[in-house]
């Protein structure tokens, strides 16, 4: 059962990453997700991939994405929307790079 719980885990992972490159989900909201997923399937703490998207997490812990933005105020939501922006740009390379890897990863695994 284990097992099978891992490769529902991975599959979800290898979804989140297809969704963030295809811009369907923020890099933002996507690294959180996949941090948790990751963490998930007993990849190692140094794992470069988990590493990419914690330190992600870590830079932009601050910013409201996803469902969080409905407990923001309009006026707190526009100042932040400006920082959310430079930030989806900033590291959407490494994200990008880091959801290949796991694509690449598990592909043949699920």
């Amino acid at each position: 059962m284990r097992d099978e719980n891992i490769r529902t885990i991975r599959l979800k992972a290898i979804e989140t990453a297809k969704a963030i490159l295809e811009g369907k989900i923020g890099v933002i909201e996507g690294s959180r997700l996949m941090q948790g997923l990751l963490r998930q399937t007993e990849v190692s703490e140094d794992d470069s991939d988990l590493l990419s998207f914690m330190g992600i997490d870590s830079e932009t812990d601050c910013l409201p994405v996803g469902k969080e933005r409905q407990h923001w105020s309009a006026e707190a939501l526009k100042e932040k929307d400006i920082e959310i922006d430079r930030c989806e740009k900033l590291y959407r390379e490494t994200a990008r790079e880091a959801c290949m890897s796991i694509i690449e990863r598990w592909k043949d695994t699920i």
